[in-house]
């Protein structure tokens, strides 16, 4: 099996980076689960139209470039929820989540490497090399998308009503950080699932966040995909509102009992009495502005019946 690997720039080799990895939580905590793994992101499709690619794997650029792994006996393939698979095993292959707005669907191959891995057959592709608004490829601050992430996460854990297995819901999550900053976090809920993505921008000297939830299911024989898409408005926080690191265990207590019907002043007052000490009220107010812009998300994908998602919802035919 031949894979494939899309992207911006001409590149002779592609090493991954901390940037490129899935992230795993703890069990009942927002702490790391150890440190997140290094991966190329791949596919065994080849595929000519950067649009397509967009769409099906979905990246928030428009790749210009394909190009063939070099594959050798060392490298291990893993799944999108971080199993390892086989290569010669189509059935264990998954296909992308559904996130930022596009509907995913193209199988996707995660290679562990701390090295570089050699690229051959390198192919422009025609109409490529375009950015979207919430790709910040030259961004290199990891805690960034971090912190979001965990705010995102908090708000899921703190929902009982999302997870169908609530004692399992650390095990059922799984995050992702890509090379752009953005981030991804999937969550099972029955045969349904529900995909939550993030991605930020920085415009003048204020930060922007947009944050996406894709509620989906797949047909038993994985031809077609449903899905129905909420989204916020574009959250602007200050950057120098927004905290390099935040303590995971206290913000997991905060969130973990909060009502998303609140009103939001007896939100934001709790939140200020709770952070006085470790954030100023600008902080605050940046972390409530994320947490209950994913909690309503959550309130709206919540009232989505099965066979309104299975009649009104976006369906998606899976090559």
């Amino acid at each position: 099996m031949e894979l494939y690997r899309y992207s911006l720039k001409k590149e002779a080799y592609a090493q991954p980076s901390n940037f490129d990895t899935l992230i795993k939580f703890k069990k009942n905590s927002t702490d790391l689960d150890g440190s997140p793994k290094n991966f190329l992101f791949t596919t065994p499709y080849c595929l000519y139209d950067t649009n397509e690619i967009n769409n099906g794997l979905c990246i928030t650029y428009f790749p210009q470039w394909r190009s063939k792994v070099s594959l050798r006996q060392s490298l291990t393939f893993y799944n999108n929820k971080e199993q390892k698979i086989k290569l010669n095993d189509e059935s264990e292959i998954p296909r992308t989540w559904p996130a930022f707005g596009k509907s995913g669907g193209i199988p996707e191959i995660l290679v562990e490497t701390n090295d570089k891995i050699d690229l051959h057959n390198l192919e422009e592709i025609m109409n490529g090399g375009a950015v979207e608004q919430w790709h910040q490829d030259d961004v290199k601050n990891y805690d960034l998308p971090l912190n979001i992430a965990k705010i995102i996460r908090s708000a899921v854990s703190a929902n009982e009503g999302l997870d169908s297995h609530a004692e399992n819901n650390d095990e059922n999550t799984t995050f992702r950080i890509t090379a752009g900053n953005n981030i991804i976090i999937h969550v099972i809920n029955e045969e349904k699932f529900v995909t939550f993505s993030a991605g930020y921008e920085f415009r003048a000297f204020e930060l922007y966040i947009k944050i996406w939830a894709a509620y989906w299911a797949e047909a038993a024989n994985q031809s077609t995909r449903y899905i129905w898409y909420e989204s916020t408005d574009p959250i602007q926080i200050s950057p120098c509102d927004f905290p390099h690191r935040i303590c995971s265990r206290e913000l997991l207590s905060l969130y973990r009992n909060e009502k998303v019907s609140k009103k939001i002043s007896e939100m934001e007052s709790h939140m200020k009495s709770v952070y006085s000490e470790m954030l100023n009220d600008n902080q605050s107010w940046a972390y409530w502005q994320i947490y209950y812009g994913v909690s309503k998300l959550i309130e709206r994908i919540n009232k989505i019946s099965n066979s309104f998602l299975f009649t009104h919802s976006k369906r998606v035919p899976l090559l």
